[in-house]
C-alpha cells in the first residue's frame, strides 16, 4: 500500500499540471503582493478602507421581541466548525447544502426561510459570504453532469445568490455579498465563456484532470461575476459587491463602510489591489452572466420537472 501511494505521489508531482500550478500559482501570489506593495510604496492616497459595524436591523413590532431579533443575519458557507472554535458563544444555526446540487441549494433556501418565519425574524438576510470552494484532483461529475470544481466554487455560488437576491433586496438596512475568490485568478490569460467551460463538462474529456485550471478558472468566473453584479446594482443605486481574498480580507469587505462596492480585498487591513485585467472586461463579464442566467434556469426547469 505505501509503495502504490509513493508511486501515486511521485506521478502526481512529474505531471505537467502540477507544475503550472506550481510556477503560476506561485508568480500570480508573488504579483499580487508586489502590486500591493506598490500601491503602498507610491500611491499618494493608498486605499484601505476601515471596518464598521454592522447596522442593527429597526426595533421589531412586537414589544416582546428580544434584542437577538434586532441582530443582522449572515449566512457563511462552509466554515461552521472554524466559527465555534474562533468564538465559542457565537450565535450560530446550522444548515446543510452541498453546493454543486441545485436541488441542495433550493432545499437550503425553503428551510432558511422557514427558519426566519419560525423565529419571529425580518425576512430578509443582511450578508452573505460565500466562501465554500473545492479542489479536486479527478473529474467527478455532479447529479447535473458538471464538473464538481465549477459546481461548488462558482455555479453554486452563483445559484445562491440567485435565489437568495429578493431576501437581501428586502433587507431594512444596506445588505452586502461577498465572495471569497483567489490570487490564482492571475494564472488565466484567456478564455471562453460558454456553457460547456462553465459546467466544466470538458475537463472529463482529458486524460489528465487538469485540476489547477479547473480552480483558477472558478475563481477567474467568480471575480467575473462580482463585478457584473456591482455594474447591474450600481445602474440600480444600490451597489454592495466585494469580491475578496483570504480570511482578514472576509472581515475587510464584510465590515467595509456601506457605500463600498466592486472592490478586491486582498492582503488585510482594509487594503484593495486590481485584481487581472481580464477580471475587469466588462464584454466578458455580460456573456458570464447571461449563460450563468442560462444554466440557472435550466437547472430550475430540471428541478420542477424531477418535482413531480
Amino acid at each position: 500500500m505505501m509503495v502504490k501511494e509513493l508511486k501515486d505521489a511521485l506521478y502526481f508531482v512529474c505531471t505537467l499540471e502540477f507544475w503550472w500550478m506550481a510556477v503560476s500559482w506561485t508568480f500570480s501570489l508573488l504579483f499580487s503582493y508586489l502590486k500591493l506593495f506598490a500601491k503602498t510604496l507610491f500611491s499618494r492616497n493608498p486605499i484601505s478602507y476601515p471596518r464598521c459595524p454592522p447596522s442593527p436591523l429597526p426595533p421589531p413590532l412586537s414589544k416582546t421581541a428580544s434584542s437577538e431579533e434586532r441582530r443582522p443575519i449572515c449566512i457563511i458557507t462552509g466554515v461552521m466548525e472554524d466559527l465555534k472554535k474562533r468564538n465559542k458563544h457565537a450565535n450560530v444555526k446550522c444548515f446543510q447544502v452541498d453546493l454543486s446540487s441545485f436541488h441542495s441549494i433550493l432545499k437550503f433556501k425553503d428551510s432558511f426561510q422557514q427558519w426566519l418565519l419560525g423565529s419571529d425574524l425580518h425576512s430578509s438576510l443582511q450578508l452573505l459570504i460565500n466562501n465554500a470552494g473545492i479542489l479536486a484532483t479527478s473529474f467527478r461529475p455532479t447529479a447535473e453532469g458538471f464538473d464538481q470544481v465549477m459546481a461548488t466554487n462558482y455555479i453554486g455560488a452563483f445559484s445562491l445568490t440567485k435565489v437568495l437576491l429578493p431576501l437581501l433586496e428586502n433587507s431594512p438596512v444596506p445588505s452586502r455579498i461577498v465572495n471569497v475568490t483567489s490570487f490564482t485568478h492571475r494564472a488565466v490569460s484567456d478564455i471562453q465563456v460558454d456553457k460547456e467551460t462553465v459546467s466544466g463538462k470538458p475537463f472529463s474529456k482529458f486524460k489528465t484532470y487538469p485540476y489547477a485550471h479547473a480552480y483558477a478558472y472558478s475563481k477567474l468566473f467568480l471575480l467575473l461575476f462580482s463585478y457584473e453584479l456591482h455594474r447591474q446594482f450600481d445602474i440600480m443605486g444600490k451597489s454592495r459587491q466585494s469580491p475578496e481574498n483570504g480570511v482578514r480580507c472576509i472581515l475587510d469587505a464584510a465590515l467595509a463602510p456601506p457605500e463600498i462596492s466592486g472592490v478586491y480585498f486582498f492582503g488585510g487591513n482594509g487594503r484593495t489591489v486590481n485584481s487581472s485585467a481580464l477580471t475587469y472586461n466588462a464584454k466578458l463579464g455580460k456573456k458570464l452572466w447571461a449563460t450563468s442566467c442560462d444554466l440557472f434556469r435550466e437547472l430550475q426547469l430540471t428541478s420542477k420537472d424531477t418535482s413531480f
